[in-house]
């Protein structure tokens, strides 16, 4: 048997309203375009509401977070992120 002939566990199509994560908007604090940013289930699930990702219009490194509520995320500036977060300890 070759690695062709092996069977994926994954179904080879999906419905066409199939989406393997959830789409937030968001703002790039960076460029100030809108974007939908995909959030993983399992942050969701897990409780988590913070994660990082790149803006697809100008590139910049953001920490994301999701309001709840609004259904939006906020960004900021990965490094000043990272700045805030080391000064808290």
């Amino acid at each position: 048997m070759t690695t062709t002939d092996v069977p994926s566990p994954l179904p080879t199509r999906f419905p066409a309203d199939f989406k393997p994560q959830p789409r937030y908007p968001g703002t790039c604090c960076g460029c100030g375009e809108q974007s939908e940013f995909p959030v993983p289930f399992t942050m969701l699930h897990f409780g988590w509401n913070t994660g990082h990702g790149t803006c697809p219009h100008c590139g910049a490194a953001l920490h994301l977070m999701l309001n709840i509520k609004s259904q939006h995320l906020l960004s900021e500036p990965h490094d000043i992120y990272l700045k805030r977060r080391e000064a808290t300890g």
